[in-house]
């Protein structure tokens, strides 16, 4: 996971990883379940305003499509992620 001790200090990123690491139990097993859990993940990252929170449901997406067999949308999330953090260090 990204920049844990900055994360760390958002008081969102305790949800968020709460709910990606339950999505991580299912990507594999039961993908659909583990793509709802990344999007609610995901929908509070966006409300907190802060880009880096976006890094890792972004990640956890990637994951899912990737044991999913659809390593296209698998890619497109890791760049997601990517462009990110670009955007954040620049």
């Amino acid at each position: 996971m990204i920049a844990a001790y900055y994360l760390k200090a958002n008081p969102d990123s305790a949800v968020i990883n709460k709910y990606l690491k339950a999505a991580e139990k299912y990507q594999i097993s039961n993908p659909d379940t583990a793509l709802k859990l990344a999007d609610k993940a995901y929908q509070v990252a966006l409300k907190s305003g802060e880009p880096l929170l976006l890094v890792n449901p972004y990640q956890t997406f990637a994951n899912i499509y990737y044991y999913s067999g659809n390593q296209q949308l698998a890619l497109d999330y890791y760049f997601k992620a990517l462009r990110q953090i670009e955007e954040k260090y620049q």
